[in-house]
């Protein structure tokens, strides 16, 4: 037994193909979503190639978005929790919050303005 995690892939083996092969391999790989390690790595350990597909860039920007307004929320019960009083920031905390949401929900929408409405 190694002392290294069981997790941690430090190994590398090698094999040779011919250039069909290889192009081959490539081209699997890559309809797959993977790279030509991952996909030779699972094919040989599990005899299945799980697809991995790629996160779409509108989906990883919301998900920044997200992310601060979910900071602007976690700032705010922070500051009330604390004791803190109820002050200036907080509407504006809240009024930015509003903004961002505004806008993920005309990303989602394909829209490029966003659009205030009602909840």
């Amino acid at each position: 037994m190694s002392d290294q995690p069981p997790t941690k892939k430090n190994v590398t083996l090698s094999t040779k193909v011919d250039v069909d092969g290889a192009a081959a391999l490539r081209e699997r790989a890559r309809q797959a979503g993977v790279t030509v390690s991952t996909f030779l790595r699972e094919a040989a350990l599990t005899g299945q190639i799980q697809p991995h597909t790629p996160i779409p860039q509108i989906n990883q920007d919301q998900w920044a978005d997200l992310a601060r307004i979910g900071g602007n929320l976690n700032q705010v019960a922070t500051h009330l929790n604390s004791g803190g009083p109820a002050d200036a920031k907080i509407p504006t905390a809240i009024d930015e919050c509003r903004a961002l949401l505004s806008t993920v929900r005309a990303a989602l929408l394909g829209l490029d303005v966003p659009h205030d409405r009602p909840n």
